[in-house]
């Protein structure tokens, strides 16, 4: 007998990968969170129906490090504690921070299926 469910997408597995590793830490699912995948050089922006807009990045060419000082990108769950300039302007030329690619020009986020 074989499994009749499709096999996953790369985006679809890391999601379901990073929901585990948050409740496994947190206990539970917040409505929405941010997974950086170092492997694909994204970071996903997943809400609780599912749907997650996915933008392009560069994490530290210094590699996986946690430790102070080491210029790595730290691995692991971590909470954002506070949002901090939401008195400040918006960014020249948006309403939010704008996402540039490395040719300055402007980015879009790719919405997944």
């Amino acid at each position: 007998m074989t499994d009749a469910r499709p096999a996953l997408s790369r985006d679809e597995l890391l999601r379901k990968r990073g929901a585990e590793r948050i409740v496994d830490v947190l206990g539970e699912l917040p409505e929405r969170w941010l997974l950086v995948s170092i492997e694909t050089q994204c970071l996903y922006l997943v809400e609780a129906s599912g749907s997650a807009r996915v933008y392009g990045i560069s994490t530290a060419a210094k590699g996986v490090d946690g430790a102070e000082g080491s210029f790595g990108t730290p691995p692991g769950v971590h909470r954002i504690a506070r949002k901090i300039g939401s008195t400040s302007p918006p960014a020249r030329g948006s309403s939010a921070a704008s996402l540039r690619t490395s040719s300055g020009n402007r980015a879009t986020p790719a919405a997944t299926t």
